[in-house]
């Protein structure tokens, strides 16, 4: 449950703030762009603090994505995935709990076979 909720934080740090911070920086943008033309034609100018706020703010949030991505670089979002030519013909999915391994998952395809594990505790 700990590492699900440390991947979690990393997930949400390090993909979804960064993400978000530009979605709202283009659609801010592409409002005042429209706004200020409007504007302009009118006589007045548009003010640059917002504008100014919101992309120190995306700064700010890319700066932190690359520091919490440093600091939890151990916890791991997605399982190895290993791919191996085999010489065989069939379909199947198979289970193996080895001694002193992590759980793995083998899935067989015709010439193909995908080893899915997790990644070992350090």
């Amino acid at each position: 449950m700990k590492k699900l909720i440390k991947s979690l934080i990393k997930i949400f740090f390090v993909i979804v703030m960064p993400v978000v911070s530009l979605v709202l920086l283009f659609t801010f943008i592409m409002a005042k762009a429209t706004t200020s033309v409007i504007n302009t034609l009118g006589g007045s100018v548009a003010e640059p603090f917002p504008i100014t706020g919101i992309i120190l703010m995306t700064v700010s949030t890319f700066i932190l994505a690359v520091i919490v991505s440093k600091y939890l670089h151990y916890v791991h979002m997605l399982p190895k995935v290993k791919i191996e030519f085999l010489p065989i013909i069939g379909i199947g999915i198979g289970l193996d709990k080895g001694y002193k391994r992590a759980l793995t998952v083998v899935i067989l395809l015709p010439f193909c076979g995908l080893e899915i594990s997790q990644h070992s505790k350090k």
